[in-house]
């Protein structure tokens, strides 16, 4: 189906220009969207859109997955403070857990709810993969 664009904050004529929505995923009937200067988009099962922006940081999200309603990873370009992966706690988004062997995150997998693959690449460009657990 279609869902009318949200309402975000406006956005620079800059920004505008360049900006896209690239990582998704749903979890139920909620959808979380992420894009660059780590924009996320969160449609809820009201039909409602909540908008997070990281105002210090600089990278993008590249790839997002839900284990859990409350439990949401975002991962992509570690920003310059070398944060690469956040997730959503409660109602706000929180550093970490952190991944050291990979500077870009590109797309997660969770076999279980309690093992999270976190795929990418190194400051050097090499491909790398990364298990978390908790």
């Amino acid at each position: 189906s279609t869902v009318a664009s949200p309402s975000l904050p406006p956005l620079t004529q800059n920004e505008a220009d360049r900006h896209t929505w690239v990582a998704v995923t749903t979890i139920g009937t909620e959808v979380w969207v992420g894009g660059e200067s780590l924009r996320t988009l969160h449609r809820d099962h009201t039909g409602g859109w909540t908008y997070f922006h990281f105002d210090a940081a600089v990278s993008a999200y590249k790839a997002m997955i839900a284990i859990a309603a409350d439990e949401i990873y975002a991962g992509g370009t570690a920003d310059r403070e070398g944060i690469n992966l956040r997730r959503i706690k409660g109602a706000e988004w929180v550093d970490g857990p952190v991944v050291l062997a990979i500077q870009t995150i590109n797309d997660f997998y969770s076999p279980s709810p309690n093992v999270l693959y976190v795929v990418g690449s190194t400051r050097h460009n090499e491909p790398a993969i990364e298990r978390l657990t908790r």
